[in-house]
C-alpha cells in the first residue's frame, strides 16, 4: 500500500481525516480495484486486533467518538466500523460494501434509448449496443453518422449522444471523454466542489448542473449552454471561462475560449426527397444534406430535420434556426408558404435561391431576380471585415465549381460577396432583423421579422470539403443565431 493511502486510512480510523483527505480516500477506492481490496485488509486486521485487545483485558470494548463527516453522495456506514464490534457485524458490512464497489466497478451508464449501428467498443472488439444494457469503465460508446442514442450517467444525468459521438468514461472520478462528435448533457445539480468533468482533446467542461451540448470536431470544441453554468477551461492555455446559459463557447487554440450571446433551441434542416437533376453528375442531394447536417452538430447544435412534404408550422416552434436546403422548383415553395416562414420570427439561413422570393428575399423573376448558371466562376468579397465574410477577402475562385447561383436582393439586404462586375448579382446576402424585405409594387412593405441570410452552396464544392464553403456556412449560422447586436 502506498504510504499515503496507508496513513490517510489511519487518520480515517483515528478520527482525525479531514473532508477533503475523505473525499480523495473514496475517490481513489472508486478507480483503484487494488486499493479498496487493501482498505478491506487494513481494516479487518486493525478491527481484529482491537477486538482481541479487549478480550485480553477482559474489558468491554470502548466507544470510539467518531467525528461526523459532510453528507457524501453516497453513505458510508463508518459512525460504527470503527467501535470494536463483533466479528459478524464487520463481515456484513464488508459484504455490502464488496457489492457495492462492485456495481460501480461494473457500470458507468446505462442505454435508455438508441438507433441502429449505435455499438460499444472494448479493447478492439465492437458489439451492438442493446437498450437497457450498462457501460463497463473501459467500453466506449460509439455513434454513427446521422444517427443518435441515449444514455443515463449516475450522478450526473441524461446525456443524448448525436452523430459520430465517441464517449467514455476518464480517467478521473466523475470524469467522462468525448473524443469525437456531438453530446447534450441534461445535468442533475451538482454538490459544491465536485463537478462532473466533460473533457474532449482541446477543452474541459466542468458541470456545475445545468443543460448544454458539446461537441468536438476538426480540432475545435464547441459548446452552447441552454441553462445553468459550465466552467469551460482550453486545455492547451489552461485558460478558462464560465459559460451560462444564452451564450456559447469554442476552443480551438491556445486562447481562452470565445464566447457570445446566442440564441437557444435546436436547428432545424429543411430538405427534399426527390434527388438533385441528373446534370449535377456524381452530387446526391441526400449527401449534400449530411454534409450540411454533420456541421451543425459539430458547431453545437442538436438537429432535427423535416422534408419539405411533411413539415408543419409547430416544427418552428423552439428552434435557433431554420435551414433551407436545396429543392427542385415546385417542391419547397408551397411548403414554405403553407408554414408561413417568411413571417416566423426564427433567423433562416436559405441555401436554396428558388426560396428566395417566397421569403421576399428578392423578387420573383428567375433570371432576373435570382438565377443559375452552368460552370466554375470567381466570387468578390466586398465586406472582408463584416463577420458573415467568414474572414475571407478579395476575389475567391473555390466557392463555386460546377454551378453558380445568385440573388437581387432589396435596399434593405447587406451585400457581402457578389460576382465580379456584377452589383445586380450577389452570392451572399443578408436582412438584420427589422429591415425591410422585397414586396410587390402597392403592397405593404414587410420587415424581416428575423435575420435572413441568402447563400447557395455548389454541391461540387460542398462534396469536395471545401475550406472557404465551410468558413461561410459556418459565419452565417453563427450571424443568425447571435444575439449581439439585435435591434
Amino acid at each position: 500500500m502506498k504510504p499515503n493511502w496507508h496513513d490517510s486510512i489511519q487518520r480515517y480510523a483515528d478520527g482525525r481525516a479531514t473532508p477533503e483527505e475523505v473525499d480523495a480516500l473514496q475517490d481513489a477506492m472508486r478507480d483503484d480495484a487494488q486499493l479498496r481490496v487493501q482498505f478491506l485488509d487494513y481494516v479487518n486486521l486493525d478491527e481484529s486486533l482491537a477486538a482481541a485487545a479487549a478480550a485480553r483485558e477482559e474489558v468491554s470494548p470502548v466507544e470510539i467518538e467518531f467525528r461526523p463527516q459532510e453528507a457524501r453522495s453516497f453513505s458510508w456506514p463508518l459512525s460504527w466500523l470503527w467501535r470494536p464490534a463483533l466479528a459478524t457485524g464487520l463481515a456484513v458490512w464488508i459484504v455490502t460494501l464488496g457489492i457495492w464497489l462492485g456495481q460501480f466497478e461494473s457500470s458507468w451508464a446505462t442505454v435508455v434509448k438508441m438507433e441502429s449501428g449505435t455499438t460499444i467498443v472494448c479493447g478492439g472488439q465492437v458489439r451492438a449496443a442493446q437498450v437497457g444494457e450498462r457501460l463497463r469503465p473501459n467500453e466506449w460508446m460509439e455513434v454513427p453518422a446521422d444517427s443518435s442514442a441515449q444514455i443515463t450517467v449516475g450522478g450526473l444525468g441524461q446525456i443524448l449522444l448525436g452523430p459520430e459521438a465517441r464517449l467514455g468514461r476518464g480517467r478521473q472520478v466523475r470524469q467522462l471523454e468525448l473524443t469525437s462528435g456531438f453530446i447534450e448533457i441534461t445535468a442533475q445539480k451538482q454538490r459544491p466542489g465536485r463537478p462532473w468533468l466533460i473533457r474532449t482533446e482541446e477543452a474541459e467542461a466542468a458541470v456545475v448542473g445545468t443543460k448544454f451540448s458539446l461537441a468536438t470536431a476538426h480540432g475545435r470544441t464547441a459548446m452552447r449552454v441552454e441553462e445553468g453554468l459550465v466552467h469551460l477551461t482550453a486545455l492547451e492555455s489552461g485558460r478558462s471561462e464560465d459559460v451560462g446559459g444564452g451564450n456559447r463557447a469554442y476552443v480551438d487554440d491556445d486562447a481562452k475560449p470565445e464566447v457570445a450571446q446566442t440564441r437557444q433551441g435546436s436547428v432545424l434542416l429543411l430538405t427534399s426527397r426527390i434527388p438533385a437533376e441528373a446534370k449535377w453528375d456524381r452530387f446526391n442531394q441526400l449527401i449534400g444534406d449530411k454534409f450540411v447536417g454533420s456541421r451543425l452538430w459539430q458547431l453545437g447544435f442538436r438537429v432535427e430535420t423535416r422534408h419539405f412534404d411533411e413539415v408543419q408550422t409547430q416544427d418552428l416552434v423552439g428552434r435557433a434556426l431554420v435551414i433551407v436546403s436545396l429543392f427542385e422548383y415546385g417542391v419547397g415553395e408551397p411548403a414554405l408558404e403553407r408554414i408561413h416562414l417568411a413571417q416566423a420570427s426564427v433567423p433562416v439561413v436559405c441555401l436554396e435561391p428558388a426560396a428566395y422570393p417566397v421569403l421576399k428575399m428578392t423578387g420573383v423573376g428567375q433570371g432576373i431576380d435570382h438565377g443559375f448558371k452552368g460552370g466554375p466562376s470567381p466570387v468578390e468579397i466586398l465586406l472582408p471585415d463584416h463577420r458573415l465574410a467568414g474572414g475571407l477577402r478579395g476575389v475567391s475562385d473555390r466557392l463555386f465549381r460546377e454551378i453558380t447561383s445568385w440573388g437581387s436582393p432589396g435596399p434593405g439586404a447587406v451585400v457581402i460577396a457578389r460576382l465580379p462586375a456584377r452589383s445586380d448579382q450577389a452570392v451572399l446576402f443578408a436582412y438584420e432583423s427589422g429591415r425591410a424585405l422585397v414586396t410587390p409594387s402597392g403592397m405593404p412593405p414587410e420587415l424581416a421579422p428575423a435575420r435572413r441570410v441568402g447563400l447557395f452552396l455548389d454541391p461540387f464544392a460542398v462534396t469536395q470539403d471545401e475550406k472557404e464553403v465551410w468558413q461561410l456556412f459556418e459565419a452565417a449560422v453563427d450571424w443568425c443565431v447571435s444575439t449581439e447586436g439585435i435591434r
